[in-house]
């Protein structure tokens, strides 16, 4: 499997064949001395106002150095603001990493830590890419993954190995991780404060592939993952909750019942129930759409739900922006 990269670029549905043409004339020439030659269409399911190439690159580092000259090439910037003017509307286009079954990741043997009382820290000293640690998972296999501001850490206990946008990752700050039943691991990328992301990545211990807004996700920052009955994988995004059945995606947002485009958890409970934490409140889905969930507060519809969580005995683990509390029988407890 080679190495791809993907340039999809973001416009009225209405104007793609416009687009088309432009690209072919104006765009593709500025792209050749970089070696992107004429690429191939993406195989992926089409998104309505999405025209995308797939390029073939060296490996994913190669990909880093390309995405800086092009921001830094002032005739692709100026030429992508006249393409924009003439279709009426600012052009967005996003270079990515598509693909890659290049050997990645970073091994070295974990350091001893530091014990603190019950504590046992571990730091960039001992092996880990980053001290920022947004996410933690627990693999099937007994290894500890971390999602951190420079990519993704995995201890087995002896070893620590790092993996960084060089190795296939989408983005480089993960926000998010999810071991799907297969036993892939999901990553969703995104800034711990901002919300500026890059997307998602599956890793099946061979092969990285990456999903963006290309491919139809609400938003490139993924602030949540959960898998439901059926296999298909959630997302929290800053712009809605996305579904991905492992071929297309479809996203729910406020005209859909959430309380919040702005969405922080997604979780599925033991009765394969889906809900939903975003800014101003809590809903779950009843199949078709999401319901708001009250839960009885003052501020019930200004409070935001950062987490979710179900413990042994079914309840549902509510962290809000003031506290936590759980649900138990339609009723909310703090």
């Amino acid at each position: 499997m080679p190495t791809l990269a993907r340039l999809s670029f973001f416009v009225l549905p209405a104007h793609l064949d416009d687009f088309a043409a432009l690209y072919d004339r104006q765009l593709l020439p500025l792209l050749r001395p970089h070696g992107l030659k004429s690429g191939q269409s993406d195989d992926r399911p089409y998104v309505a106002g999405v025209f995308s190439r797939l390029f073939a690159v060296a490996y994913p580092a190669a990909l880093l150095r390309l995405q800086q000259t092009l921001r830094l090439d002032p005739a692709w910037q100026s030429t992508l603001k006249n393409v924009g003017e003439r279709l009426g509307a600012p052009l967005r286009y996003e270079l990515s990493l598509y693909s890659t079954s290049a050997p990645g990741g970073k091994g070295v043997r974990a350091g001893n830590g530091q014990r603190q009382g019950p504590w046992h820290a571990f730091s960039v000293a001992d092996g880990l890419g980053s001290p920022l640690v947004g996410a933690l998972l627990w693999d099937r296999a007994g290894k500890l993954w971390l999602g951190t501001w420079e990519g993704l850490s995995c201890f087995d206990g002896a070893e620590i190995t790092n993996y960084a946008l060089a190795d296939g990752l989408v983005g480089p700050r993960v926000r998010s991780l999810l071991e799907d039943r297969q036993g892939r691991l999901w990553v969703g990328t995104g800034g711990f404060i901002d919300h500026i992301g890059w997307g998602l990545s599956c890793f099946d211990g061979q092969e990285w592939t990456n999903y963006t807004e290309a491919d139809g996700l609400a938003g490139n920052w993924v602030s949540s993952l959960a898998e439901d009955r059926q296999g298909r994988i959630w997302l929290a995004t800053h712009q809605g909750v996305s579904c991905f059945d492992g071929e297309r995606v479809q996203t729910d947002t406020t005209r859909d019942g959430l309380a919040n485009d702005l969405s922080w958890a997604v979780r599925v409970d033991r009765q394969g129930t889906l809900w939903a934490g975003s800014s101003y409140g809590l809903t779950r889905f009843n199949g078709e759409r999401f319901v708001r969930v009250p839960l009885g507060l003052e501020d019930d519809r200004t409070e935001s739900v950062y987490s979710l969580l179900e413990d042994t005995q079914g309840r549902l683990w509510v962290g809000l922006r003031q506290g936590v509390g759980y649900l138990e029988g339609g009723r909310y407890t703090r």
